[in-house]
Protein backbone atom coordinates (compact mmCIF):
# COMPACT_ATOMS: atom_id res chain seq x y z
CA UNK A 1 0.00 0.00 0.00
CA UNK A 2 2.85 2.40 0.83
CA UNK A 3 4.48 1.84 -2.57
CA UNK A 4 1.18 2.52 -4.32
CA UNK A 5 0.74 5.76 -2.39
CA UNK A 6 4.26 6.99 -3.20
CA UNK A 7 3.72 6.23 -6.92
CA UNK A 8 0.43 8.12 -6.81
CA UNK A 9 2.01 11.13 -5.11
CA UNK A 10 4.89 11.18 -7.60
CA UNK A 11 2.40 11.33 -10.45
CA UNK A 12 0.73 14.40 -8.93
CA UNK A 13 3.58 16.66 -10.06
CA UNK A 14 3.13 17.53 -13.70
CA UNK A 15 3.43 20.19 -16.37
CA UNK A 16 0.76 21.94 -18.38
CA UNK A 17 2.06 22.01 -21.95
CA UNK A 18 0.61 24.39 -24.49
CA UNK A 19 1.31 26.20 -27.74
CA UNK A 20 0.77 29.92 -27.82
CA UNK A 21 0.28 31.56 -31.22
CA UNK A 22 3.20 33.93 -31.65
CA UNK A 23 1.97 35.81 -34.72
CA UNK A 24 -1.44 36.72 -36.06
CA UNK A 25 -4.76 37.81 -34.57
CA UNK A 26 -7.45 35.71 -32.91
CA UNK A 27 -5.07 32.99 -31.81
CA UNK A 28 -5.97 30.72 -28.96
CA UNK A 29 -3.70 28.51 -26.86
CA UNK A 30 -3.63 24.85 -27.81
CA UNK A 31 -3.41 22.70 -24.68
CA UNK A 32 -1.35 19.58 -25.28
CA UNK A 33 -2.22 16.34 -23.55
CA UNK A 34 0.13 13.42 -22.96
CA UNK A 35 -0.48 11.72 -26.28
CA UNK A 36 -0.08 12.30 -30.01
CA UNK A 37 -1.98 15.25 -31.45
CA UNK A 38 -1.97 16.77 -34.92
CA UNK A 39 -1.81 20.52 -35.48
CA UNK A 40 -2.50 22.34 -38.73
CA UNK A 41 -4.76 24.82 -40.51
CA UNK A 42 -7.45 26.19 -38.23
CA UNK A 43 -5.36 25.96 -35.05
CA UNK A 44 -4.40 29.20 -33.38
CA UNK A 45 -6.07 31.33 -36.03
CA UNK A 46 -3.98 30.04 -38.97
CA UNK A 47 -6.11 29.88 -42.10
CA UNK A 48 -3.56 29.69 -44.96
CA UNK A 49 -4.79 27.23 -47.60
CA UNK A 50 -1.17 26.09 -48.06
CA UNK A 51 -1.13 24.61 -44.54
CA UNK A 52 -2.53 21.09 -44.25
CA UNK A 53 -5.16 20.32 -41.59
CA UNK A 54 -2.64 17.79 -40.26
CA UNK A 55 0.70 19.52 -40.79
CA UNK A 56 2.65 18.26 -37.75
CA UNK A 57 2.31 15.72 -34.96
CA UNK A 58 3.04 16.68 -31.35
CA UNK A 59 3.55 14.40 -28.35
CA UNK A 60 3.78 16.34 -25.09
CA UNK A 61 5.36 14.82 -22.00
CA UNK A 62 3.41 16.23 -19.07
CA UNK A 63 5.94 14.74 -16.60
CA UNK A 64 9.08 16.56 -17.79
CA UNK A 65 7.62 19.54 -19.67
CA UNK A 66 9.07 18.71 -23.08
CA UNK A 67 7.37 17.90 -26.37
CA UNK A 68 8.41 15.97 -29.46
CA UNK A 69 7.23 17.45 -32.74
CA UNK A 70 7.34 15.56 -36.01
CA UNK A 71 6.69 16.71 -39.56
CA UNK A 72 3.99 14.80 -41.42
CA UNK A 73 4.04 13.89 -45.13
CA UNK A 74 2.50 16.98 -46.73
CA UNK A 75 3.46 19.00 -49.78
CA UNK A 76 4.76 21.89 -47.64
CA UNK A 77 7.61 22.08 -45.12
CA UNK A 78 7.26 23.18 -41.50
CA UNK A 79 10.06 24.85 -39.56
CA UNK A 80 11.50 25.07 -36.04
CA UNK A 81 13.54 27.71 -34.23
CA UNK A 82 15.21 26.12 -31.22
CA UNK A 83 16.58 28.18 -28.36
CA UNK A 84 16.06 31.46 -30.22
CA UNK A 85 18.18 30.30 -33.15
CA UNK A 86 17.44 30.56 -36.88
CA UNK A 87 14.57 28.78 -38.61
CA UNK A 88 15.39 25.22 -39.67
CA UNK A 89 13.25 23.01 -41.92
CA UNK A 90 11.20 20.21 -40.37
CA UNK A 91 10.42 17.89 -43.25
CA UNK A 92 8.23 14.79 -43.39
CA UNK A 93 9.15 12.21 -40.75
CA UNK A 94 11.82 14.51 -39.22
CA UNK A 95 11.41 15.22 -35.50
CA UNK A 96 12.87 17.38 -32.73
CA UNK A 97 12.38 17.83 -29.00
CA UNK A 98 10.94 21.18 -27.90
CA UNK A 99 11.71 23.03 -24.68
CA UNK A 100 10.19 26.18 -23.20
CA UNK A 101 10.33 29.08 -25.63
CA UNK A 102 11.10 27.05 -28.76
CA UNK A 103 9.11 28.08 -31.83
CA UNK A 104 7.43 26.04 -34.55
CA UNK A 105 6.09 27.31 -37.87
CA UNK A 106 3.42 25.27 -39.62
CA UNK A 107 4.66 26.59 -42.97
CA UNK A 108 8.19 27.64 -43.87
CA UNK A 109 9.39 28.95 -47.23
CA UNK A 110 13.18 28.75 -47.08
CA UNK A 111 14.97 31.62 -48.77
CA UNK A 112 18.57 32.02 -49.83
CA UNK A 113 19.38 33.31 -46.33
CA UNK A 114 17.68 34.02 -42.98
CA UNK A 115 16.36 37.40 -44.18
CA UNK A 116 14.52 35.80 -47.13
CA UNK A 117 12.97 32.92 -45.15
CA UNK A 118 9.26 33.41 -44.43
CA UNK A 119 7.06 31.54 -41.95
CA UNK A 120 3.32 31.27 -41.30
CA UNK A 121 1.33 29.73 -38.44
CA UNK A 122 3.97 30.35 -35.77
CA UNK A 123 3.56 28.96 -32.25
CA UNK A 124 5.73 29.16 -29.14
CA UNK A 125 5.96 26.06 -26.95
CA UNK A 126 5.40 26.69 -23.24
CA UNK A 127 5.38 24.25 -20.34
CA UNK A 128 4.33 25.37 -16.86
CA UNK A 129 5.03 23.31 -13.74
CA UNK A 130 1.89 22.51 -11.73
CA UNK A 131 1.79 20.97 -8.27
CA UNK A 132 -1.56 19.29 -7.73
CA UNK A 133 -1.19 18.21 -4.12
CA UNK A 134 -4.45 17.46 -2.37
CA UNK A 135 -5.19 17.51 1.34
CA UNK A 136 -4.57 14.19 3.02
CA UNK A 137 -1.98 11.55 2.32
CA UNK A 138 -3.97 8.98 0.37
CA UNK A 139 -6.50 8.57 -2.37
CA UNK A 140 -9.25 8.60 0.22
CA UNK A 141 -8.04 11.81 1.92
CA UNK A 142 -6.95 10.06 5.12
Amino acid sequence: MGAMQSLFEASMYSFVCLWTPALGPNGEDIFLTGGPQTVGRGHGGTQSKRISHKQISVVANTHNGMARVQGLPTKNISGVALGGGPWQPLGPEASVNLKNGDMIALLMDEGADEAETTVDGVFRFQATYVEDKQQGGSWFGW
